[in-house]
């Protein structure tokens, strides 16, 4: 079991070659849905309900698949857990503007020849420390 002071879910949302991502506004780095668990929270209903949140996207419990935790060190120093997720959808999947303001837009970015260089090079965490690009094989 992994622990630290803060946990975090996060989601890949998928749709074959293209995942799911937006600038947040803060500083214009590419992040994807997700945030801190709640108190007490299991991580994969922190995953639903971030899910939601930030996209609108409804998703339940048993659409989203486990990829695994890792502990990361933040831009603050601090150990966070991050409990990564992803979730199989189609282009068409609606998605509404982030209602706590992080990020402007979703947008769907094509990965077959992997992350596109001007996106890696604008990642709000960088490559080299991102759990859930590392986890689905675009982290390298």
């Amino acid at each position: 079991t992994l622990y630290a002071t803060s946990q975090i879910a996060t989601i890949a949302v998928i749709n074959g070659h293209d995942i799911m991502m937006a600038p947040r506004r803060d500083n214009g780095r590419f992040t994807f849905p997700g945030g801190h668990l709640n108190p007490g929270e299991l991580p994969i209903e922190g995953a639903v309900r971030e899910l939601f949140e930030e996209t609108g996207i409804k998703a339940q419990a048993k659409d989203l698949s486990f990829l695994g935790a890792k502990i990361a060190k933040g831009h603050d120093g601090v150990e966070r857990v991050i409990h990564c997720f992803s979730l199989m959808t189609d282009p068409h999947t609606d998605t509404k503007q982030d209602p706590d303001g992080e990020v402007a837009q979703w947008y769907w970015v094509n990965t077959e020849n992997g992350l596109p260089e001007d996106i890696v090079k604008r990642l709000h965490v960088p490559l080299e420390n991102n759990a859930l690009l590392r986890l689905i094989d675009l982290g390298s």
